[in-house]
């Protein structure tokens, strides 16, 4: 079964599983884990990597992909997004918007 995933900005975001918590050594249930980064996009510009954890966007907490999905849904992405991410050395806003 493939995970549900939503693409903005040249990164694709999906589900945090279980597993992928594990692997990542985070807990589940927080944020969505981006799974790909389209070279050259904004998202790879803005410094994002495949594994990185979105866990706020426009400062609502992401719990899941709905989540995820209503808050991007309402924003007016023209405008770009501030999102929270967590990596491996802590978590740092990152505002992505079209180059």
């Amino acid at each position: 079964q493939t995970p549900e995933q939503v693409e903005l900005l040249g990164m694709t975001v999906e589900e945090l599983s279980e597993e992928n918590a594990k692997q990542l050594g985070i807990e589940s249930g927080i944020g969505v884990v981006i799974s790909n980064v389209k070279s050259g996009s904004p998202a790879e510009k803005s410094g994002l990597l495949p594994g990185m954890i979105v866990q706020e966007a426009e400062r609502q907490a992401v719990s899941n992909i709905d989540t995820f999905k209503e808050i991007i849904n309402d924003i007016d992405q023209g405008k770009g997004i501030l999102l929270l991410i967590r990596t491996s050395n802590g978590s740092r806003y990152i505002f992505l918007q079209e180059n």
